[in-house]
This record gives C-alpha cells, sequence and structure tokens, in this order.
C-alpha cells in the first residue's frame, strides 16, 4: 500500500523505514546521541518504562529481545554502525534514545 508512503507516514532511509514496527532481535546497548561516547547508557537515567525494556548489565542498560519500537531518524556512528531514534523529533523530551539497529555483525533488529 503505497498511500502512507505518498502522505509522508512512512519514509525510507537506505533500507530502514520511519514510523513503523521493528523488533529488536539482538542485546544491544541503547544511549542518548549517536557519535558520542561509548554505547552505554546508565541504567539509573532511564525511565522507569525505559527500564522495563532493557536489562541492567553491570549498571548499564541494554535491550531486551522481542521488545517492538518505532524509529524516527537513523544515523551512522563513527564505527559504522547504524542507530535508530525511538523519540519522536517533535516530542519535547530532552534525552533521544538510540537504539542500534544494524552493525558489522547484522541487523539488530527486525520489521514486524
Amino acid at each position: 500500500d503505497p498511500l502512507p508512503y505518498l502522505n509522508g507516514e512512512i519514509s525510507i532511509n537506505g533500507d530502514w523505514e520511519t514510523n513503523v514496527d521493528y523488533k529488536t532481535k539482538k542485546k544491544k546497548y541503547k544511549r542518548y546521541a549517536p557519535c558520542v561516547g561509548n554505547n552505554k547508557v546508565p541504567y539509573d537515567v532511564l525511565s522507569a518504562t525505559d527500564t522495563k525494556k532493557c536489562d541492567n548489565i553491570n549498571g548499564k542498560a541494554r535491550t531486551k529481545i522481542g521488545v517492538i519500537y518505532k524509529f524516527y531518524k537513523y544515523k551512522f556512528d563513527n564505527k559504522g554502525n547504524r542507530w535508530g531514534c525511538t523519540t519522536n523529533p517533535t516530542n519535547k523530551q530532552k534525552k533521544k534514545h538510540w537504539i542500534c539497529v544494524e552493525d558489522k555483525t547484522g541487523f539488530q533488529v527486525e520489521k514486524v
């Protein structure tokens, strides 16, 4: 159905679509900004909703398998990993959540 694409509800970034459901298939670290620092986000800075979606591994947040996210944009970090932003850019939330969606081992999420 091309209508959601024509209306701008869904867009494509390379092979990646925005505003559609993707499910995590590997445990990957999440963070608040691509291209800076390392991949690990301190677990204690996450909201109650986020902690339900993450494991606490040595005090760092890592996504659980099978969690469904919508990604609103994508960026590459300096190591060539692709990250998806899970916070809608129109949201005034200060901390944008990013999940690694593709790295040298392949896709970390799959379309639902």
